[in-house]
This record gives structure tokens, sequence and C-alpha cells, in this order.
């Protein structure tokens, strides 16, 4: 049983070897669909930008207290980013913005599609990147700057002057130069590692299907007369 796994291992790699030339034509096919799909997807605009929670050291004990609460500031700040009630705070005064969304009818459907395009995330300690993403240029600039205020707003709404808790903008809304989804590039090494994993299953099977083959002949010319 020791000296299966090598020898298998070996017929594997000697597989590989001789079939490289297949294995660099799925790769090739698979970067290929990753390039036919980018294509035919739907090109939308990135905007971003970044605030920094911070907190008076006048309302905690020490720097490490100050930090500590700064980092729950933010977090509290991103999970409240995807409630109902920031969303209306979003598109409160943006018709165009809310045009943009589902039907208030279709609730679900409406929160999907807000996490899918206005992206809320901690860059680093204390800092909140707001990423929005639109078809148009002009509406996934103007979604970052509602975000951006809604999120200001909230902070006001949920900590007062006695939490000492401060939402200061590091980068006003700026649009991405190119377009920010689908990712081309991203997509192509996606296609470059599904290539390499389609293949590498393949060689599996095609090593077994040549270990059995020779399994049933070295059988033919075994003596009938062997006990």
């Amino acid at each position: 049983m020791t000296d299966q796994a090598p020898n298998v291992l070996h017929r594997y790699l000697r597989t590989c070897k001789r079939y490289m030339g297949r294995i660099i034509l799925i790769v090739l096919i698979f970067i290929g669909l990753s390039v036919g799909v980018t294509l035919l997807m739907e090109k939308e605009y990135k905007a971003s930008s970044q605030v920094i929670v911070t907190q008076d050291l006048a309302a905690s004990s020490n720097i490490y207290s100050s930090r500590r609460a700064a980092n729950a500031a933010t977090e509290t700040l991103i999970q409240v980013a995807y409630s109902d009630r920031f969303y209306n705070r979003f598109v409160e005064g943006n018709p165009d913005i809310q045009a943009f969304f589902p039907d208030s009818e279709a609730v679900e459907e409406r929160r999907r599609a807000f996490e899918r395009d206005v992206h809320i995330r901690r860059s680093e300690d204390g800092v909140i990147r707001i990423t929005t993403y639109n078809p148009t240029k002009q509406l996934a600039l103007k979604e970052n700057k509602a975000a951006l205020a809604a999120l200001r707003a909230t902070a006001n709404e949920y900590f007062g002057p006695e939490d000492g808790v401060n939402v200061r903008t590091m980068n006003e809304p700026s649009l991405y130069e190119g377009i920010g989804r689908p990712n081309l590039w991203l997509n192509m090494v996606a296609g470059v590692v599904f290539g390499l994993v389609f293949s590498a299953v393949h060689m599996v099977f095609v090593t077994r299907g040549r270990i059995r083959r020779n399994q049933m002949a070295a059988t033919r010319f075994v003596s009938p007369y062997v006990s």
C-alpha cells in the first residue's frame, strides 16, 4: 500500500506531461469563456468614498479604550447601514435613485439589490469605505453621496454628544476611472483557476482509465496454468 500511492502519483504526473497540450487548451477555453461572459455582462461604473470613525479621549479613559469604542461604533454603523431605515434615508429626496431599485413592495428583492450595489465595509480600524455601482456614471456618484449623507445622519442618530463619536470624511465621493464591474482581469484569473481544476479532474480520470487498461492487458498474458 505504501508503494502504491507514489506509483499512482507518478503515473498521474506522466499523464499530465503527456497531455500538456490538452491542459493548455482547456485553460484557454475557460479563459475565452470568462472573457465572453464578461463582455456580455452589463457594465457598471464605480464610485467610492471613505470616512473615519473616532472617539474623543475625553469620553474614554485611555487611547486603547477610545480605539475599541471607535471600532465598536464602526461595526454598529455598518450593521445599521443595511436596515430599511437606512435605505429610506438613502433614497429620501432622490427619486432617480429610488426608481433604480425594485418597487418597495418587493422588499426582499430590493434589499438584495441594495446589498449588491451599495457596499459599506470596514477597510481598516475605524475606517469605513463606501462603494457604489451603477450602469450610469452620474447615478453611481449620486448614490455614493447619498450613502455618505445617510451614514453621517445615522451616526448622529445613534451616537449623542456624550458618546464622543465623530464621523469625518477622509475621501469625498469620486468616480473610479474605467469600469467598476465586471472586472475583466479578475474573471480571467477565475477562468484560469477553473480551467486548471477541470484539467486536474480530467487528468485523474484519464490516469485511472490508463491504469485500468494496463491491468486488463496484463491479465490477458497471465498463463492459465498459474495457480
